[in-house]
């Protein structure tokens, strides 16, 4: 019987857990040094990485309360002649959520969308809010985003983007031009992912 294979994982959320604002320092200067370093250390493993990452911080007060979250990827450092690190059935393993909401966000981004859609059907200016509700939305989903779709999304958000600002300034046939490869790069996706 063949062996699945277990991913190197390691998480410093303690439940109940208070911990000083220097001994927090002092991990995220050990995070920083291992990220200069090359490699990041899993459970006392060096696992060597790229050189070019994605990171997304999301600073918040809510309720009284100040919380900081923030999402660092990058690829394993290819070695000569290797393959990609790939799970036991051929397919990238999947990163949790690491921000609550995710549902909720793609709810309300798909809400937004289909408002943006309508304006610029119409040739309509969009409404400043609605504008940059969803560039926030979009930057926000980042957190939530499974690693196996993750630069799908941001190519996806990054049209979503230039959509927004084309029918800014009145450029509706740019705009509609972005809503259509918006479409085709949500159909590709789900096709691939669902």
């Amino acid at each position: 019987m063949d062996q699945k294979k277990i991913f190197p994982e390691e998480t410093s959320k303690r439940k109940h857990e208070q911990r000083s604002g220097s001994e927090i320092a002092e991990e995220l200067s050990r995070l920083a040094a291992e990220i200069a370093d090359g490699g990041l250390i899993i459970n006392g493993e060096k696992l060597p990485v790229g050189d070019s990452f994605s990171f997304v911080m999301k600073k918040q007060l809510k309720r009284g309360m100040v919380s900081c979250e923030f999402f660092l990827q990058t690829r394993l450092a290819a070695k000569e002649g290797s393959p990609p690190v790939l799970a036991a059935d051929g397919k990238e393993k999947v990163r949790k959520c690491p921000a609550s909401g995710g549902k909720n966000l793609k709810k309300d981004i798909s809400r937004l969308w289909k408002e943006v859609v309508k304006q610029v059907g119409a040739e309509n200016a969009l409404p400043r809010e609605l504008a940059a509700e969803l560039r926030k939305k979009c930057d926000d989903y980042h957190l939530c985003a499974h690693s196996q779709w993750f630069e799908a999304w941001c190519e996806c958000a990054n049209v979503v983007k230039a959509c927004i600002s084309a029918a800014e300034k009145g450029d509706f046939a740019a705009a509609r031009q972005n809503i259509s490869e918006v479409n085709h790069l949500t159909k590709e996706c789900h096709r691939l992912y669902k």
